[in-house]
C-alpha cells in the first residue's frame, strides 16, 4: 500500500478517518441518552476510534511521502534553473496526481535539455562556418518549436548571405585577374614595340 501512496489516497484515508471519528463520537453519545446495551456501544465506539486512528496514520504516511517528493522536486527544479540539465527525478513510485506531476517535471527537463543542446550545437556549427546544421524539431512544441524555427531561418539566411558574398568575392577576384593579365599583355607589347623602335632608331 505504501509503495503507491498518493495525494488521492491521503484524501481518502483522511475522509475515512473523519467519518470513523464522527461515528465513534456518535456511538459514544448513545449511552448518554439512556439507550440500553451500553457495553456493546462502548466497544463499537472504541473500534471506530481505532479505525479512525489507523486511517489518520495512513493519511499522515502518504502526506509524508508526498512532502518528501515535493522537496526532491524543489531541489531538481532549482538545479535546472541553474543550468544543470543532468538532474532528474528518479525511482518514481507514485501514481495519480503526484506521479503525473513528477513525470511532467522530468518531461519538461528532457525537452529543455534537448533544445539547449541542439541550439548550442547549431551555433557551434555556425561559428565554424557550417550553415546546414539546424536544430532538429522532433519532440519540440510551442515556444521551443518557434524558437528553433527562428534560429534555423536565421542560420539559413546567414549561410545564403555568406554564399552571396563568396560569389561576389570570386567574381571580383576573376575581374582583377583578367585586368592584371590585360595590363601584363599590354606591358609586354609596349616593351616589344620599344625594342623595335630602338632598333629602327639605331
Amino acid at each position: 500500500m505504501t509503495a503507491s501512496c498518493s495525494l488521492s489516497r491521503a484524501r481518502r484515508f483522511g475522509a475515512g478517518a473523519m467519518a470513523s471519528a464522527l461515528a465513534a463520537a456518535g456511538a459514544g453519545l448513545l449511552p448518554l441518552v439512556g439507550l440500553p446495551g451500553g457495553g456493546a456501544i462502548a466497544w463499537t465506539a472504541a473500534g471506530l476510534a481505532l479505525l479512525a486512528a489507523g486511517l489518520a496514520a495512513a493519511a499522515t504516511l502518504c502526506l509524508t511521502r508526498a512532502a518528501r517528493w515535493v522537496r526532491r522536486t524543489a531541489r531538481v527544479s532549482e538545479a535546472l534553473a541553474r543550468g544543470d540539465f543532468e538532474q532528474r527525478l528518479v525511482r518514481i513510485d507514485e501514481r495519480g496526481e503526484l506521479g503525473a506531476m513528477l513525470h511532467a517535471v522530468n518531461r519538461a527537463s528532457d525537452v529543455t535539455d534537448a533544445f539547449v543542446r541542439e541550439a548550442g550545437a547549431a551555433m557551434e556549427a555556425v561559428a565554424a562556418g557550417i550553415y546546414y546544421r539546424s536544430i532538429r524539431p522532433e519532440g519540440l512544441s510551442g515556444h521551443f518549436l518557434e524558437s528553433a524555427e527562428r534560429i534555423n531561418a536565421a542560420t539559413a539566411a546567414m549561410g545564403a548571405r555568406v554564399g552571396q558574398f563568396a560569389g561576389l568575392t570570386d567574381s571580383f577576384e576573376s575581374s582583377v585577374r583578367q585586368s592584371v593579365e590585360v595590363v601584363a599583355t599590354a606591358s609586354s607589347q609596349m616593351r616589344s614595340t620599344a625594342h623595335r623602335l630602338s632598333g629602327l632608331a639605331g
